[in-house]
This record gives structure tokens, C-alpha cells and sequence, in this order.
């Protein structure tokens, strides 16, 4: 299941960067803990006497224990920006495997546990976020993780499993914003399991925890000190608020039982899964037998509570709409809660002496196939993110060219250039620059000083002009040497040829 499953993912989309600004981030936060140990993203680096040197950082609002896992990996093979894939490759394949674990510790069935993650292997929002390089896939591996913790340390409570369970908690903290919230599900589990067992165990861990915890709430002042993080829109003074409720449920329940290929959900999934949960509801409220296979029960209803206030708490959110493909991977958790539940409601059912698995296997299986069948069909957002084919047309075209060391002056961020160890400023850093430019270009082995622009309709005539955003002033002279349409506008490559001082009017002039 592992392998096939991970097989599955790996193929379902062509590896590349889905949640653009997210990922070139942490890509640029991973560079700088591999480079200097010291965590900031890259905002402005350069090549000193073949030595890449970034010289400009700044703390960002993301967590940053992927950023770290990715930097470990950078230290053992050298900075290249495919090992976030690999990476997120090695994480499915890992998450598959604890979620098998889990089922297969939960309903003691081995069947069980392949029938679940075979179901998430079939969900083509797993294959996405597999061949991006977000944070989504180590996120979901830590709360599976650290929920097998939980059931270990709830089976047989100890010291050991005590403090396993509360570093994982904390590990799984700094995986993305919202994941914080599991700290206090953790705590509430081994209070509830320390005072069933007669025995509060207080370790060096348990005591350590919460200065372990200083960094997430040192992110979150990063939020408090720059409000612009949230990315607010004009009109709203707060990213949560009630009037976000009713439009969020909607959406989320369009996207979670649509039948368009637009989503990247599994309609057939969040049907059974919902039922599912309703069926494992009555079951703990009918019996109410927490010590059901060792606390499972317990561990179980804590954790799935942990999972749906963050679902609520999502559609608090001002940008929570989970039918935008940015969105969407946020939803991740709650899938993994479908396809738990249902194996374990099937494991209940197969208990009764009805023959279930092979037949929900097959299903699954055929099912799963047909969905990643259709998985070009489900490729709107990748297919659609022209700004990403346009930036990777851009790497590309630079480092095909190879004539001498580039210096880009680009219109969009400069960190995909500086993932790439070129070095680039944003035009609108480079428009009073002028004597700077010419500086360079007056040296015995100047750079290639490249500009990238965007040209948009200009007229009904359908003649183009080059955006008033992405322009220089007229004295820095252009040489076009690419241009490549992109929808409704064109991305071109130029050449700084020379910065020739416009002459200065006079009054009578």
C-alpha cells in the first residue's frame, strides 16, 4: 500500500512549485538555515569571489520546522532546490505508512489499514501538495505521528511515552499556524490518562515543555508587530470574524462533495467519512468505554476534536474559502479523518461477521485509479498558474543562455532568482539606480544585467505596451531579446545595454 500508494501521488501531477509565494519562502528560509544556521529568509544575496552570500533577511510569519527538515537535507547533499520533493516524496510515503499504523493499532486489522491509506493515496489533494514544496504533507505526517503517540502512551502510560508524546506535540506545533491548537489537545490527553491511572508523572520534559513552545509564540509576535502579514483586504480591520461562517460552510461543502473536476476532493470519500464519524458518534455515546483497545477511544475523540475546531476556526477565517486551490490543502487533516473513520466503522462492521474489506479494497482501489485517471482534468490550478510558467520560463531561458554571470532586475519577487543563486533586485529597487547600473557596466567583466517585464493590451487594437508597474526610466536603455505570451499578457527578457542621463532642459527650451 505504502509503495503503490506513494507511487500513485508521485505521478498524479508534474513536481513543481503549487502555492507560490508559501514555498518560495521556506525554500529561501531552508538556504539560510543550510548557509548560516540562523533562521530568516533570504531577501538579497550575491556571488562574492564564487562564494554565495546573502547579505539582506528577515524573520517571516511561517512556522519553521520544515524549513529546518529541508535545511537538514540541504546540509547532506548540497542546497538544490528539487530536495523540497524529494522531501515531500519521502513524507507521503511516510504518512501512508503511520496512517496504516494507526488503523491497523486502532482495529487491530491489518486489512484496515491499508483500506485507509489506500483511500488517502486516492485523494488527489495528497497527490498535489506531494509534488509541491509546502509544508502541507510534513504538517499531516506530525498530527498522524504524534496521534500514534498518543495511543501508545494511552495504552501503556510512562514516563517514556509520556515525553515521546508531548515533543511530538511540540514538533508538530511549528508545522504550520494553526497546528498550535493541538497543544492543548495533547495536554488534556495526558491530564485525562495521568488522572485515570492514579499516577501525574511530572519529567524534565513535562516541566520543559512549554519553554520548548517560546518559538511559536515568538512567531505570532511577528504577526502582532506587522499587521500587513495577514494580508488583509481594505475592508476588513480582522482576519476572524462570524460574518465569514456562512459563505466558508457553503463553499467548503461544494468542495467537499462536488463531482467537478475543478477540485482536487473526493466527493465518494467525504460521503462515507462523514457517515462514518456518525456512526463511530453513536457507537462512544451508546457505550461510552474509553478503555476501548487501550484508550483508543479517548485518544481518538480528543484528536478528532483537535482536527474539527481547526476546521471551525478555518471558517472564521476571512480567506478560508476551501474552493480556492490555495485554500484547499488546508482541508488535508479532515481528509485523513474520513478515511480513518471509515475503515475503523468498517473494522466495527466486519466484527459483526460481515465481509467487508475485500469488497471496499476493490472499491477503493478501482476507485482511486479512476480518480487519478481523471487527474489531467484535475489539474485546473496547476494548468492555470501562468505566473509560475511564466517564472520558470524565465529561470530557464537564463540559465540556457549561460553567456556570462546574470544579475536579474525582475517584476516579480527576487527569490526564485536567489533559489537559483542569481542575484536580483525588484525594478522598483532599480528604477534610482541608474549610476549604480552604469557603475557595473563600465567594469572590465561587467554581468549580463537582464530585466524582466510584463507587456499588457494596450489598445482594442490589440497592440501591447509594457506595464506602467514593470517600466524603467528612459535613460536605462533595453535590448529585447525573448519575449513569450502568457493568456492575456507577455512576459519579456531584456538586456541593459547602456544608462545614458537624459539632458536637462532649460526654461527657455
Amino acid at each position: 500500500m505504502v509503495a503503490g500508494g506513494t507511487l500513485v501521488c508521485a505521478l498524479a501531477e508534474p513536481t513543481g512549485f503549487k502555492i507560490l509565494f508559501d514555498e518560495y519562502v521556506l525554500q529561501a528560509t531552508a538556504q539560510n538555515l543550510h548557509l548560516s544556521r540562523e533562521v530568516g529568509t533570504i531577501v538579497r544575496a550575491y556571488d562574492v569571489e564564487g562564494v554565495w552570500l546573502p547579505l539582506g533577511t528577515y524573520i517571516d510569519k511561517r512556522p519553521y520546522f520544515f524549513a529546518f527538515v529541508l535545511s537538514l537535507l540541504h546540509d547532506v547533499s548540497g542546497f538544490r532546490v528539487q530536495n523540497a520533493f524529494f522531501l515531500n516524496h519521502a513524507l507521503t510515503a511516510l504518512l501512508l505508512g503511520l496512517v496504516g499504523v494507526t488503523v491497523r493499532r486502532l482495529t487491530g486489522r491489518v486489512e484496515a489499514g491499508v483500506l485507509a491509506g489506500w483511500l488517502l493515496a486516492a485523494l488527489p489533494l495528497l497527490g498535489q501538495n506531494t509534488n509541491g514544496s509546502g509544508m502541507e504533507v510534513l504538517n499531516a505526517v506530525m498530527i498522524v505521528g504524534v496521534f500514534w503517540l498518543g495511543l501508545r502512551f494511552c495504552a501503556q502510560p510512562d514516563d517514556a511515552r509520556q515525553d515521546c508524546f508531548l515533543l511530538g506535540a511540540v514538533l508538530l506545533a511549528q508545522c504550520r499556524y494553526e497546528s498550535a491548537m493541538f497543544v492543548p489537545a495533547a495536554a488534556l490527553l495526558v491530564l485525562v490518562t495521568s488522572l485515570r491511572a492514579g499516577v501525574l508523572r511530572l519529567t524534565v520534559v513535562t516541566v520543559l515543555v512549554p519553554l520548548a513552545l517560546l518559538p511559536v509564540a515568538w512567531v505570532r509576535q511577528v504577526f502582532a508587530m506587522n499587521e500587513v502579514l495577514w494580508q488583509l483586504p481594505e475592508e476588513l480591520t480582522k482576519p476572524f470574524g462570524s460574518e465569514h461562517v456562512a459563505g466558508n460552510l457553503a463553499l467548503a461543502g461544494r468542495y467537499l462533495f462536488s463531482t467537478e473536476v475543478i477540485y482536487s476532493n473526493s466527493a465518494p470519500l467525504a460521503v462515507a467519512g462523514l457517515l462514518a464519524l456518525g456512526v463511530l458518534g453513536f457507537l462512544f455515546l451508546r457505550y461510552r468505554n474509553l478503555e476501548s483497545r487501550g484508550g483508543a477511544a479517548l485518544a481518538g475523540m480528543v484528536w478528532f476534536m483537535a482536527v474539527l475546531f481547526n476546521f471551525v476556526l478555518l471558517m472564521y477565517y476571512y480567506w478560508g474559502q476551501l474552493t480556492d486551490p490555495l485554500v484547499s490543502r488546508l482541508s488535508l487533516p479532515l481528509w485523513i479523518v474520513f478515511a480513518v473513520a471509515l475503515a475503523v466503522a468498517l473494522s466495527k462492521v466486519e466484527a459483526l461477521g460481515r465481509k467487508v474489506f475485500k469488497p471496499a479494497l476493490a472499491i477503493a482501489l478501482l476507485g482511486g485509479l479512476a480518480l487519478h485517471g481523471r487527474a489531467a482534468a484535475r489539474h485546473v490550478y496547476s494548468q492555470e498558474n501562468l505566473l509560475e510558467q511564466e517564472i520558470r520560463w524565465e529561470l530557464d531561458w537564463v540559465a540556457k543562455r549561460a553567456v556570462r554571470s546574470p544579475f536579474v532586475i525582475t517584476n516579480k519577487s527576487s527569490l526564485p532568482w536567489l533559489l537559483e543563486r542569481v542575484p536580483a533586485v525588484l525594478v522598483m529597487s532599480a528604477r534610482a539606480r541608474g549610476a549604480a547600473i552604469d557603475f557595473h557596466l563600465r567594469q572590465s567583466a561587467p554581468p549580463e544585467i537582464l530585466v524582466t517585464q510584463r507587456l499588457r493590451p494596450g489598445s482594442a487594437a490589440g497592440g501591447f505596451v509594457v506595464d506602467p508597474a514593470d517600466a524603467l526610466p528612459p535613460e536605462i536603455q533595453l535590448e529585447c531579446l525573448a519575449e513569450r505570451r502568457f493568456g492575456y499578457s507577455i512576459a519579456r527578457i531584456s538586456r541593459v545595454t547602456s544608462v545614458k542621463p537624459l539632458v536637462q532642459s532649460s526654461p527657455t527650451q
